[in-house]
């Protein structure tokens, strides 16, 4: 039987995630106690990936590379804070209003939140401040587009979401409407692409800012590359937005995709006359993971062989 090749890819964690463990471990070497906490960090579908949990876990090579971390209280309930506490908000962020209320009991914030998602929910209020009606590229439940819906709704303006033109192509000729475009984060790269460009063909002047980031960009290229390169591949599966991306990606360049995760095992079955697989991630998944998984794949494998 000939060894399996594994494809496994060299995107982990995205540079929000790795930005926001790097300046939280420098700030807390500094500081005697310090709160870390964002939006997901409570209750939710991916709480086993989620970027706090897993220092909660006491994860071994993201506590090597970041000893630090060890040293944070993490926070589930920010009613617990007070004045003089110190909180370190992680890549997801708060909200406004929320960051609002934390600084009006005197709690000391440091914002940490993925510059690529400021960017974009920045972006959106400032152009629906300028009178510009939105479309946010995307998913319709992703919390980066909504929050540009409520944007230019708070503003006054219209806020749409859409992934496909044809979602709103009757909306786009309202004389009063005045358009900008910007597009989730960790949207579909290539879906991303000709929404733009069927905007741009729609003949109507609209102000078409680009927001998807650029690990979007990198990882499901790279992703889509080793899709094609291999017989199957394995996704793991963070259950954010990202993975949904990387699933389409991958899903345009090979069908036969299969998903692990939490409550996802690999099976065996999966691998029966498979010579090549590839292994890719979402933006929560380690590249260690990854190679885990790899290596989990590979003695199934022995396993079977022997």
């Amino acid at each position: 039987m000939s060894p399996m090749k594994l494809n496994v890819a060299q995107a982990g964690m995205c540079f929000g995630i790795e930005r926001a463990y790097k300046m939280t471990d420098r700030l807390a070497a500094k500081t005697p106690r310090l709160h870390a906490g964002h939006k997901c960090s409570g209750e939710h579908k991916n709480a086993d990936w989620d970027t706090f949990n897993r220092i909660e876990r006491g994860d071994k090579v993201l506590l090597e590379r970041y000893p630090n971390l060890k040293k944070l209280t993490i926070v589930h309930d920010d009613s617990e804070l007070s004045d003089g506490d110190e909180l370190a908000i992680g890549y997801h962020g708060f909200t406004p209003e929320r960051m609002a209320d934390l600084r009006q009991r005197g709690v000391k914030l440091h914002d940490y939140m993925c510059p690529f998602i400021s960017r974009m929910h920045d972006t959106a209020e400032k152009l629906a401040g300028e009178g510009f009606d939105i479309i946010a590229f995307g998913k319709l439940l992703n919390h980066h587009t909504t929050f540009c819906q409520r944007a230019a709704e708070r503003l006054g303006r219209v806020g749409l979401i859409a992934e496909d033109i044809d979602e709103i192509d009757a909306l786009l000729d309202d004389p009063a409407r005045n358009w900008a475009c910007v597009g989730q984060v960790t949207g579909n790269v290539e879906k991303w692409t000709r929404f733009a460009q069927a905007l741009k063909l729609r003949g109507i002047p609209i102000h078409l800012v680009d927001t998807v980031c650029t690990d979007s960009h990198d990882r499901q290229g790279e992703a889509r590359r080793l899709a094609a390169a291999s017989d199957i591949v394995v996704l793991v599966d963070d259950g954010g937005g990202a993975s949904i991306s990387v699933l389409e990606a991958v899903q345009s360049a090979n069908e036969r995709v299969y998903r692990t995760g939490t409550n996802m095992p690999l099976q065996r079955q999966w691998f029966e006359g498979v010579t090549s697989v590839a292994v890719v991630g979402g933006i929560m998944v380690p590249s260690w993971v990854l190679s885990e998984v790899a290596e989990s794949i590979q003695d199934m494998m022995l396993d079977t062989a022997s």
